[in-house]
């Protein structure tokens, strides 16, 4: 959960279980919820020392390497995807199973939905914006300290 661009709900995406913690989570479930808490803290602390350690001693393959994880998440996260088959989840309801990228230029044509791609322009161009603003902040204040 410390690397760039990697959530720890990305993480319960990616391993197929961040349904599985949400139950856990509204139907208050205890020894779930402290496992898993117990978990993150354990995986944090001994991840942030190796990470720092890593860093450190092999600093350019290292940052070649979470560049490269990022690159293949994206995948995960595109917006525009088909539905290649369903499951119904534990309420009975029909969720997708299976799906698979498509350009955003096709979307329309396979799903019939607006792909919106003014909105995603607009928010990755946003996104992009706040982080040069932390940056440039974050600069002006070490600067004065």
């Amino acid at each position: 959960m410390i690397l760039p661009g990697i959530s720890g709900a990305f993480i319960l995406l990616l391993i197929g279980k961040y349904e599985y913690m949400i139950r856990a989570l509204v139907e208050i479930n205890i020894p779930v919820i402290l496992t898993f808490i117990s978990g993150c803290l354990v995986g944090l602390l001994g991840f942030s020392r190796f990470l720092s350690w890593i860093l450190k001693h092999y600093r350019f393959p290292t940052l070649a390497l979470l560049a490269g994880f990022m690159i293949g998440a994206l995948n995960k996260v595109w917006p525009w995807k088909q539905v290649i088959s369903f499951r119904l989840d534990h309420e009975g309801m029909q969720v997708p199973a299976f799906d698979k990228s498509i350009l955003p230029w096709n979307y329309f044509s396979i799903t019939g939905q607006d792909p919106l791609m003014f909105k995603a322009i607009l928010c990755a161009a946003l996104g992009i914006l706040l982080v040069i603003a932390i940056e440039k902040i974050a600069a002006m204040l070490k600067t004065k300290s």
